[in-house]
């Protein structure tokens, strides 16, 4: 192999830790303050918009009335499992950590190591579930529901939720308010992303990326 050639392609895959990351998917803002509360795993299914797909970052906000270390697991999915409602479940496991539970909750930002083998598909589930409540149980939290949909991306009216253990156990619901009021089901989240080595190397090699080959369309 040429070792030029060898070189600009590996200073290229370097490169992408330089590059601004853009907005693939946000919805930050909107007239709910209502959160969700599911005493199983449950989360919302994006559809990430543009191209950039070398993840950056992830934010999302939740409510707690209770501390627990490490009593929150968070995790991305790809949805490339079994078919439920004619919809794909979540399946490959992309990501997954602990993170403290604190009272009133917050804003949990993750960043994300520039990577080129971080590529994230262009439809991904994120989901969250909290040890420490259950029926019975005073302590609540849940994921905020801005009663709005994003302003970049997509995400369909619905909430998937564990029913079992199983990796096919997932339903999709959908969820109303105290006064039983149907709330648009998405959470409060932004993603953020950069272009992956590939894209720019057909970018520096002259405006080629008419070429790159995308993943399917959702």
């Amino acid at each position: 192999m040429n070792i030029k050639a060898l070189t600009g392609l590996a200073a290229l895959a370097i490169g992408v830790s330089s590059v601004r990351a853009s907005v693939v998917y946000e919805l930050s803002s909107g007239p709910g303050n209502d959160f969700y509360q599911g005493f199983k795993e449950f989360g919302d299914e994006l559809r990430l918009g543009g191209t950039d797909r070398v993840i950056e970052s992830f934010s999302f906000d939740f409510f707690a009335n209770y501390a627990e270390t490490g009593g929150m697991t968070f995790r991305i999915y790809a949805n490339d499992g079994a078919l439920v409602s004619g919809s794909h479940t979540p399946g490959t496991i992309l990501d997954v950590r602990t993170i403290d539970v604190t009272p009133g909750g917050g804003h949990v930002k993750i960043d994300f190591p520039i990577d080129s083998a971080n590529v994230l598909p262009d439809t991904i589930t994120y989901t969250v579930s909290f040890s420490g409540i259950g029926a019975g149980s005073p302590n609540r939290a849940g994921l905020l529901l801005p009663n709005s949909t994003p302003s970049v991306g997509a995400s369909f009216d619905d909430i998937w939720q564990r029913t079992g253990p199983g990796a096919s156990d997932w339903a999709l619901i959908q969820t109303t308010d105290a006064n039983g009021l149907p709330v648009i089901a998405n959470f409060r989240a932004t993603v953020t992303a950069v272009p992956e080595p590939g894209t720019l190397a057909l970018l520096g090699l002259g405006g080629l990326g008419l070429l790159i080959a995308r993943r399917r369309s959702a």
